[in-house]
């Protein structure tokens, strides 16, 4: 891109970032939460069509199931598909309970100190308006360079429940180059990173039933099999000292990072000790033989994140359990098969827990974009533009997202930028989004759409 025309479009987009604030806080006030059911995801579907309908984009609104997409096109250049991009954000949002921990109500956006504090404003429609922002800008200055598609979910913050059924039925107009997202917080270092894709997850709840119904402790004491406890032991022995599972096969498919993705991970700050402090813990956990951003991206994990038995509530009801329950997540990497994992999970409680009985409860396959795809030369760019500072690139986020449904399903490069501030409070009270990451983010959008029309 020639630097008189960046130079244009940095004066402008301050202009329209200011000019279009009061449209992002209108989309903000619509409480667009998934779990509160469709009218107001309906509301705040119409609202985002028609808005950007009046910018010069060809927006059409869809009802998938329960999933309510508006799915936009704005921009000139080549008619191959190949050559646009697909821009992928949601304008659903998460309850904004409690609703008495935020310092203004979630839904009347409040600005203070250069934030705007609402439930939204981060996640992700703070996020995402800055596409809006830069497209606006170009217009000014005489057009979009480049054909640019985007989708906005409805159902994201809900799991994606129909989120394949969505792209399925847009198939023929999904085609693009590849697809970028908007999503999430900076590193704490207060540079935005880019990710390449995400562990999937098996979620299962294991069972332990020793007895029809609870005894009385002090009759059936030393009789009676305590089902908490024989629960807690099968949950010990599956992990040894050193943090690794214990199950035969739980690695198997597990690859190690390449030589680009090893030299990236060794990029990323992360001090052990700081994390561990930030966290209040004593120390991470983990096998030591593995660096801890390694694991945390290259390694499945065995985490237990509910447990319930028993009475624990006042006082005392001196019964020994029947029955224990362990909710657990396993987050594999790509080449993990979730089918084969949760085989050998069972195999292993058979053998060893007769009384343990595992249920798989639903999973999300992981995803995967290579570090060389050419989309990300671009990309980088144009948040180094943005911001000032080069993104770190990260090979794989720990967490998971519905992101194989365009890296397998339609069979693009998918590229997820994190441009929120690092205190942006997503999905708790007093979410924030910072004005100056939106400009940030809006310049970044800018630059990415005239890196990408230079090709």
């Amino acid at each position: 891109m020639t630097h008189l025309l960046w130079d244009s479009v940095s004066h402008v987009i301050e202009t329209e970032v200011k000019r279009g604030l009061e449209d992002l806080l209108a989309a903000i006030r619509i409480p667009s939460v998934v779990a509160w059911g469709g009218e107001h995801l309906s509301v705040s579907a119409m609202f985002l069509a028609r808005l950007l309908e009046q910018d010069g984009w060809t927006a059409d609104r869809f009802v998938v199931g329960s999933n309510h997409v508006v799915f936009a096109e704005i921009g000139q250049g080549r008619a191959d598909d190949s050559a646009a991009m697909l821009l992928y954000a949601h304008h659903d949002v998460q309850p904004p309970e409690p609703l008495e921990a935020w310092a203004t109500p979630p839904f009347e956006p409040a600005i203070r100190d250069g934030r705007i504090y609402a439930r939204g404003s981060a996640d992700d429609k703070g996020q995402f308006f800055c596409h809006i922002f830069a497209v606006r800008a170009l217009q000014r200055l005489g057009g979009v360079p480049v054909r640019v598609k985007f989708f906005l979910d409805g159902e994201e913050e809900a799991g994606n429940p129909n989120l394949a059924a969505t792209l399925e039925a847009l198939r023929p107009r999904m085609k693009a180059g590849f697809v970028y997202t908007v999503d999430g917080p900076v590193h704490p270092t207060g540079r935005p990173r880019v990710t390449f894709g995400f562990r999937g997850m098996l979620h299962m709840r294991l069972t332990v039933r020793t007895a029809s119904s609870s005894l009385h402790s002090g009759h059936w004491g030393n009789l009676a099999p305590d089902a908490a406890l024989l629960l807690a032991q099968i949950l010990a022995g599956m992990k040894n000292a050193d943090g690794r599972v214990t199950v035969p096969g739980f690695y198997d498919g597990v690859r190690p990072p390449t030589a680009k993705e090893r030299e990236a991970i060794a990029a990323v700050p992360f001090d052990v000790d700081e994390v561990a402090a930030q966290i209040g813990a004593r120390a991470l956990w983990g096998p030591s033989d593995v660096p801890p951003m390694e694991r945390m991206m290259f390694l499945p994990t065995f985490t237990v994140t509910g447990l319930g038995s028993g009475y624990v509530g006042a006082g005392f009801q001196n019964s020994i359990p029947g029955e224990a329950r362990a909710h657990i997540d396993v987050r594999y990497v790509p080449d993990q098969d979730p089918d084969q994992i949760f085989a050998v999970l069972s195999e292993y409680l058979r053998v060893r827990a007769p009384e343990a009985q595992l249920t798989c409860l639903g999973t999300m396959p992981p995803s995967h974009t290579p570090m060389d795809t050419p989309a990300v030369r671009l990309v980088a760019e144009a948040i180094r533009r943005g911001f000032g500072v080069d993104p770190i690139l990260l090979p794989r986020s720990g967490g998971s997202a519905p992101d194989s449904l365009f890296t397998v399903g339609l069979g693009l490069p998918s590229l997820w930028a994190h441009l929120a501030n690092a205190d942006a409070r997503n999905h708790a009270p007093n979410e924030n989004m910072s004005l100056s990451h939106i400009r940030a983010g809006t310049l970044a959008s800018a630059a990415l759409i005239l890196n990408l029309a230079d090709g």
